[in-house]
């Protein structure tokens, strides 16, 4: 757990530092620094997560203690997102002041993951290797390219791809195109289309949400940066209106669809934040409940003792007339008032 807290505190800053940069800052130099150094972290992060992983799984978690995990982890991937995007779309600008570098192994090593077989290591090869081969020089750009074919690839992936590439840019779309898992677009928008809460939390349920939106769209724009930023914001208000829909609470739904979000992650955000309040309002009726209720049983036992003073009484009188030889029918009279009374008990109880 410390762990985790640590890496989202370091992700954080490397995220904040890069934006606060200057144009006249952003050298080459830096980028590569800070995009290494979110690597690191981020590797760090997979082999916590799995780990927790497995902690969960055996039941070693709490489950409050698993929603504040998630929240972090969701936040470590978003910051890590953002610095990809940050110096990746810093390239061009990189370019144009000739910061344009000499491949070098040490970096491309650190830079550039060995394939591992899980799709989520084969993607971040690809975008490191889009991010570096736009930051060497062109005639080193064979050696980059030898460099991956032989040493970052793995043995099944190498029966996908060509021998050699001219290009990086050839050898980047060859490996989305076979290396990558294509999903249906249609299977996706059905499945975002059918998506319900049920028994997952709000959490677990947009987290869901927010992946087939990004993997429909991505689908959908098949590469193609205008088909992106087209597809993008109708499948987001696609993806807001079935979170809305398919919450299990309809008080939840019917406030959130009348607020008309434009972005998903903030219509989850508001679910949350409604779902705690409300809980706090449970929370509040039922203490003043349980107040009335004791309020009540206190009575119930004033009752329940006068009562009992009453039989001992009774039982007390009918012992005496007994031992005293008095008339049967003050007996008689004794022992019924008695039997009245434990009726009275009975009754209340």
């Amino acid at each position: 757990m410390s762990d985790l807290i640590d890496i989202h505190t370091l992700i954080k800053n490397i995220k904040v530092n890069l934006l606060k940069l200057s144009k006249v800052k952003r050298t080459k130099k830096v980028l590569e620094q800070k995009y290494l150094e979110a690597n690191g972290l981020y590797d760090k992060y997979i082999k916590c997560r799995s780990e927790l992983d497995i902690k969960v799984s055996k039941g070693y978690v709490k489950q409050e203690e698993l929603k504040y995990i998630l929240i972090i982890c969701e936040e470590i991937e978003s910051y890590y997102q953002r610095i990809q995007n940050f110096c990746l779309e810093n390239e061009q600008s990189l370019s144009t002041v000739n910061t344009m570098t000499e491949f070098d192994m040490k970096t491309a090593s650190s830079l550039l993951p060995v394939m591992t077989g899980e799709e989520e290591c084969t993607k971040k090869l690809i975008d490191a290797l889009e991010f570096y081969s736009q930051n060497i020089k062109k005639e080193h750009e064979s050696l980059l390219i030898s460099f991956v074919l032989k040493t970052r690839i793995s043995r099944h992936a190498k029966l996908r791809l060509a021998s050699n590439y001219d290009t990086s840019a050839d050898l980047i779309k060859d490996m989305k195109n076979n290396l990558l898992t294509k999903q249906s677009a249609t299977a996706l928008q059905l499945e975002l289309l059918q998506s319900r809460q049920g028994s997952q939390s709000i959490e677990e349920f947009g987290k869901k949400l927010e992946d087939l939106f990004v993997e429909l769209t991505i689908s959908q724009a098949d590469g193609k940066e205008d088909a992106y930023k087209m597809f993008r914001p109708v499948n987001e208000k696609l993806a807001i209106q079935r979170f809305t829909e398919g919450l299990r609470n309809g008080r939840l739904s019917t406030i959130l669809t009348a607020r008309d979000y434009s972005e998903l992650k903030d219509v989850i955000r508001a679910a949350k934040d409604e779902e705690r309040a409300h809980q706090g309002h449970s929370t509040s009726a039922e203490t003043v409940f349980a107040a009335q209720h004791r309020g009540r049983h206190r009575n119930r036992l004033r009752g329940i003792r006068y009562l009992l003073g009453l039989i001992t009484e009774g039982a007390q009188e009918v012992l005496l007339t007994i031992r005293e030889d008095v008339d049967v029918i003050t007996v008689r009279l004794r022992i019924r008032e008695t039997i009245i009374a434990i009726t009275g008990i009975i009754l209340i109880c």
